[in-house]
């Protein structure tokens, strides 16, 4: 593209300790003759200023910028008017050229300037870079920026840069003339528009408002699992897109939870429109299984387990001395098997259960005591199976005689006389 030189400043180097105040000042510049001297004026300001005191150096401020497209050499004077006279001098100004300032771009080997906004030609991060072109010129010097970001400072001739390009991503490329006291001027801003839409459908991450993710999160695995206590209510899956461009549905807040598994499924369809990721979560709410033993025996695990879904859990019913199981209902129904073997098995559990076991006595309990001086057999306890009958002997030490047989707690003369009493039935 064609440089254009533009001069904005005079610097006057006046080399006497004595200041001077000339009425006015001004500067021209003239183009170079066959003979190497000032020739044409191609650019005069008078009335820099007038009556300041010049001292040293001294820089002025041109009222039009003087613009200069054809390189080679020039001539520069400054010149005062004191008191009706000029003090005047011509200074060589060598432009070299073509004078090229800007940003370009090398893609796959060709240099494309000024690029209107969606007509960049289609790209690879592996191919582009970025060209700041600039005459071999001292001063100025200029910054380059990508996106915001200093990538190359201070230049002052051609200089390519490894522009690490993203082919989705669109980037803003700025250039700015350092001026003499330091601080930026900007000159160009070229925005480069991405070439193509993505196809990045991954995530840059993925949360739970509650438990933990496993595994942990990587963008390249699709399926994790969320272990919960029971009665964990509600749950917020938020899912976030990797590329700003990519749309993520299936984020939930607040979602209702059911006890056992809960499938949510976050689909990140990419900018292109067609490439889509599913991240599947299986959140699993733990199960209950509320185990209770009437009296006369004991169930073991016994109260509220918690178990996960899938999960198989096995019961033991023992029943105490002179007990029976009567009865094993399961989630309410008796379960015979569970009756004659004394254990239940709860397998693939996918809900919560209940099991409940009653006891019944083997028989009727009779209790035997004999006072001193005597003896009744059997003595203690015995266990009569309903509908049979119980026969008791009592016999006095000698020299002695029986008393009374209290019978549920009323004498019998008729055991007392025999020495022998019968449960019947």
């Amino acid at each position: 593209m064609e440089g254009t030189w533009v001069i904005n400043q005079v610097t006057y180097h006046y080399g006497h300790t004595v200041g001077i105040a000339p009425t006015s000042c001004g500067v021209k510049i003239f183009a170079n003759t066959a003979d190497n001297k000032p020739g044409d004026i191609v650019y005069e300001a008078d009335n820099l200023t007038t009556g300041s005191t010049i001292y040293g150096v001294t820089t002025f401020d041109l009222p039009t910028p003087c613009e200069i497209t054809e390189p080679g050499k020039y001539w520069v004077a400054f010149y005062a008017n004191m008191s009706g006279s000029f003090s005047s001098s011509s200074m060589p100004l060598i432009l070299t050229g073509p004078q090229e300032r800007g940003l370009a771009f090398r893609i796959d080997g060709s240099i494309f300037s000024d690029i209107e906004p969606g007509d960049w030609p289609e790209f690879t991060g592996a191919n582009v870079s970025c060209v700041f072109a600039l005459a071999g010129q001292a001063e100025p010097r200029y910054n380059v920026y990508r996106d915001g970001v200093l990538v190359a400072e201070g230049i002052t001739e051609t200089t390519y840069l490894d522009a690490d390009f993203d082919p989705y991503v669109s980037h803003t490329w700025s250039i700015a003339a350092i001026c003499p006291d330091g601080l930026e001027s900007m000159w160009q801003s070229v925005e480069m528009d991405k070439c193509r839409l993505s196809p990045d459908a991954t995530l840059a991450s993925l949360t739970v408002s509650t438990g933990e993710l496993t595994p942990t999160f990587n963008p390249n695995i699709t399926n994790y699992t969320v272990e919960l206590p029971y009665n964990t209510e509600v749950i917020t899956i938020t899912g976030v897109a990797n590329h700003p461009g990519a749309t993520v549905t299936g984020n939930v807040t607040d979602a209702p939870l059911s006890k056992g598994e809960n499938l949510f499924n976050i689909v990140v369809t990419a900018e292109d429109g067609t490439t889509t990721k599913t991240y599947v979560v299986t959140v699993v709410v733990e199960l209950s299984i509320t185990a209770v033993a009437g009296p006369g025996g004991i169930i073991s695990p016994s109260g509220v387990i918690y178990v996960d879904p899938g999960e198989s859990r096995t019961f033991i019913i023992m029943p105490f001395s002179y007990y029976a199981i009567a009865a094993v209902l399961i989630d309410g129904v008796n379960d015979e098997a569970a009756v004659a073997t004394g254990t239940y098995t709860f397998e693939n559990i996918q809900d919560d259960h209940t099991i409940s076991v009653a006891f019944r006595l083997q028989g009727n309990p009779i209790t035997s005591t004999a006072g001193e001086n005597g003896t009744i057999n059997p003595l203690g306890v015995s266990i009569v199976p309903v509908g049979q009958s119980q026969f008791y002997s009592i016999t006095p030490n000698q020299g002695y005689t029986i008393s009374q047989v209290l019978v549920d707690g009323a004498n019998n003369p008729e055991a007392v006389a025999s020495g022998m009493y019968t449960f019947s039935n």
